[in-house]
């Protein structure tokens, strides 16, 4: 009943959680900033030209949703069910480049060995 964007944008890149309840329309439920990233896309050039980005994934036995901050290794975590929730971050040992890729497996998802079957 949740889903989630991001907004990368000049005065502040954020994530956007929006919920759905039953019979209602999709409704923005929270908004979370997130830290800015040192070569995002700016204005007058294209967004892919020599910029990073940011990938998401979401749990899908929860409300917990991941982001990346690319080009600074990180990836935060955040409740899109609370929008007043901390943001949990996480350093990883690569720059992630251009976002990285992300895919959210619970266990039991996929084959008997854990391969992501939906060929994100």
């Amino acid at each position: 009943d949740h889903a989630v964007v991001t907004r990368i944008r000049p005065d502040g890149d954020e994530a956007v959680s929006y919920r759905r309840r039953p019979g209602a329309a999709l409704q923005v439920h929270g908004r979370s900033a997130l830290p800015p990233m040192s070569d995002a896309p700016r204005p007058g050039r294209e967004p892919w030209d020599r910029a990073e980005r940011r990938a998401i994934a979401a749990s899908s036995a929860g409300s917990l949703f991941a982001v990346t901050r690319g080009g600074h290794g990180e990836l935060h975590i955040l409740d899109a069910a609370d929008a007043g929730a901390t943001m949990r971050t996480v350093r990883l040992p690569t720059a992630l480049n251009e976002g990285g890729h992300l895919a959210w497996l619970t266990r039991g998802e996929g084959d008997a060995h854990g391969h992501d079957l939906v060929g994100r």
